[in-house]
């Protein structure tokens, strides 16, 4: 049994949540919560006013504190752990940091830095950290607003998230933590992944070759056999 947080957006879990775990082994059944105001079975096209008046890290990880906290409740010793992707490594990481008895962590496509540090690494790279200090501005100028956009979240998400650290929590886990980064990722600097396997206690850490946040790879997409080495990860002794 595990427990899942999936990425950015508001497309249902009920559309990609299958396709994601293929290369899985068999056996496990899945927890994951829906996020707030997404339509049952909708790709994520468009997000409900509900969705962004709820879409900030500090909501989305009480939401899904309360919900490993009934599963946790109803099956105990059977969770195998906790897996969080892109925009669920951080909640994924502060859920496992909240339980020491959750037995093993799987972080993919996120890391240990701060949005803040890591948005700057990347604009830096692209020779656009001008264009992100603006950015900044017009979300410091109105941080809680969440009908007002910068790089396709509202201020009030990026309020939440940019100077979030999940190092305190990296250091509190106690068990095994598995963290899987594209090497060509372009919205997760490799530095984060590289940052949050640094202080594990008991960390590993995949640099996926050629592949990307999604990974992509130019010889084919290789998320299948990403969720392959993380479920050989849950499956070890």
């Amino acid at each position: 049994m595990l427990y899942f947080i999936g990425g950015s957006g508001c497309a249902s879990l009920s559309v990609y949540l299958t396709y994601y775990f293929r290369g899985f082994p068999g056996g496990y059944k899945v927890y994951a919560l829906e996020k707030e105001g997404v339509s049952p079975g909708g790709f994520g096209f468009g997000c409900s006013a509900e969705f962004w008046n709820s879409y900030t890290l500090d909501r989305m990880t009480e939401r899904n504190l309360e919900m490993l906290q009934i599963v946790m409740d109803r099956h105990g010793a059977a969770l195998a752990g906790i897996i969080g992707t892109s925009e669920g490594g951080p909640i994924a990481i502060k859920l496992a940091a909240s339980q020491p008895d959750i037995p093993r962590l799987a972080v993919i496509a996120a890391g240990g830095m701060t949005m803040r540090e890591a948005l700057t690494i990347l604009a830096r790279r692209r020779n656009q950290e001008s264009d992100l200090n603006t950015l900044l501005t017009q979300i410091d100028q109105d941080p809680l607003a969440t009908d007002r956009f910068v790089l396709g979240m509202t201020h009030a998400y990026w309020t939440s998230v940019l100077d979030d650290d999940p190092t305190p929590d990296l250091k509190a886990l106690r068990g095994p933590v598995i963290v899987v980064i594209g090497a060509q990722d372009q919205n997760v600097p490799v530095d984060s992944a590289r940052k949050a396997a640094a202080v594990l206690r008991h960390g590993k850490l995949w640099e996926v070759e050629g592949a990307d946040h999604l990974f992509d790879s130019p010889t084919g997409n290789r998320r299948a056999e990403v969720m392959q080495a993380v479920g050989e990860f849950f499956n070890a002794e």
